[in-house]
């Protein structure tokens, strides 16, 4: 009887170290977590996760503020909706060009801007001039995503 207690005290003792262990670890990857999320967010850039369609899956605070968009509204939103109709063929051959050549690919389109949406003039939608952003992309390592990459330029 005397062995079974000190045997169960032993392996009260094991788990309370691994116990020990896997609280700090949590306490390390909470750290990371938080970390990494304000320099996603935070980030000079706008990245997205993109469907084939165009469809946004994720956004980070940055590419929001770009799109003049809160980031909770965008999910499933079409990114192209954002892009001048004469720059759409540029960004959809992008688009083409990464999921099916799997290669990394660049090009710059004009973003609407927030007075294009809060006017109902066609003249003066046509007059207006958008943003210019540089699109870095490449497919994710399972193919069924369109990492991107965006940020304004001074073109």
């Amino acid at each position: 009887m005397h062995r079974i207690i000190h045997k169960m005290a032993l392996q009260k003792i094991e788990l309370e170290l691994q116990n020990e262990a896997l609280v700090q670890l949590r306490e390390e990857l909470t750290e990371s977590l938080d970390r990494y999320t304000g320099l996603y967010d935070s980030a000079p850039v706008g990245y997205l996760r993109l469907a084939r369609d165009s469809s946004i899956l994720e956004t980070n605070l940055t590419g929001a503020r770009i799109l003049g968009v809160d980031s909770h509204l965008l999910n499933c939103d079409r990114f192209g909706r954002f892009i001048f109709s004469e720059d759409l063929p540029v960004f959809y051959d992008q688009l083409e060009r990464v999921f099916s050549r799997k290669e990394k690919c660049s090009c710059e389109v004009r973003l609407l801007n927030d007075s294009f949406w809060q006017s109902s003039d066609l003249l003066t939608k046509a007059g207006l001039r958008g943003q210019m952003i540089r699109i870095d992309a490449v497919v994710s390592a399972d193919g069924l995503e369109c990492l991107t990459v965006f940020s304004e330029t001074s073109g």
